[in-house]
């Protein structure tokens, strides 16, 4: 086999006879010698620098495509991940905790986030309904915080709405229990003074 050199040495000679007329554009028949070497290339599946292209090669170049898409499908999950879980502990506040990722490494060797969760806390406080009815509310805004909420995020938020209906329902009570009270109270003193 020739080597690349006699190859080119071969194009020009096969391609460009000189011809007395041909002395004077002697840098229009370089441009053209040149180009026709870079078809012939091509046509022998060789890139410019006249080394052939193996099938090895053209699957490591395949290869190092799909790891740059893995790479950047990483990357985008991980911006994801972490802004999601972001938004449900700003909102949550005091009652979120510190979001905890689940991680991949990726074929680029670095560590990305694909997964994670925030804890949040569901109990209602004891005695104070109004407060009760008041975390119900920050835990929901955080359940529905990210601009996705996922499924679990939802079911969050739906047991917030139920801990609020009970909370309002206890404030009722009370305010009904206070009203008696004020009313008996308010008769009582009434039949004493008449």
């Amino acid at each position: 086999m020739l080597s690349p050199v006699h190859q080119y040495a071969d194009s020009y000679q096969r391609t460009s006879p000189v011809s007395p007329g041909d002395i004077d554009s002697s840098a229009e028949t370089t441009k053209r010698n040149k180009s026709e070497a870079s078809t012939s290339d091509q046509a022998q599946n060789l890139p410019l620098n006249g080394k052939p292209v193996s099938e090895t090669d053209k699957r490591d170049v395949v290869e190092l495509s799909r790891e740059a898409e893995e790479v950047r499908t990483l990357q985008m999950r991980d911006r994801e991940v972490r802004a999601h879980e972001a938004a449900h502990a700003a909102a949550g506040g005091a009652y979120a905790g510190s979001p905890t990722y689940s991680f991949e490494r990726g074929p680029d060797g670095r560590i990305y986030a694909t997964g994670g969760s925030v804890s949040i806390d569901l109990s209602p406080i004891p005695g104070d309904p109004m407060a009760t009815l008041q975390k119900a509310q920050q835990v929901r805004s955080a359940a529905l915080a990210p601009a996705e909420p996922s499924g679990q995020d939802m079911k969050v938020a739906q047991k917030a709405l139920s801990m609020a209906a009970e909370a309002r329902s206890e404030i009722a009570r009370q305010r009904s229990d206070d009203m008696e009270l004020s009313t008996s109270g308010g008769l009582d003193k009434r039949k004493r003074r008449g």
